[in-house]
């Protein structure tokens, strides 16, 4: 079974997955929109701005929960809802990627 802290790992890995296929749907192709209406915010400010905010949001609020969430089940629990989420977010990216380049 993964310790809370190794899912937050991968939590952050495909955090930062989520936010290249975020930049490249949303600024490049222009083929998706920012659901977030904070995130979306923060992106129409600069790209930078978002990408910072969201790396630095998840990583503090993963890490918070890793360490302080009791008991675990709790946290794996919850870190498992999340990378479900993650797993479609980063799927619908790619699909939208591949569309762009292959019609």
């Amino acid at each position: 079974m993964l310790t809370p802290s190794t899912l937050a790992k991968i939590i952050r890995g495909l955090n930062l997955v989520d936010v290249i296929g975020t930049l490249f749907a949303v600024q490049v192709a222009g083929i998706e929109v920012e659901l977030n209406p904070v995130m979306r915010w923060l992106l129409e400010i600069h790209p930078a701005v978002f990408v910072v905010a969201k790396i630095v949001l998840v990583a503090v609020w993963s890490e918070f929960v890793a360490i302080y969430c009791k008991p675990e089940w709790i946290a794996r629990w919850g870190f498992t809802v999340v990378l479900i989420g993650y797993v479609i977010a980063v799927a619908l990216h790619a699909s939208n990627v591949v569309r762009y380049f292959h019609g």
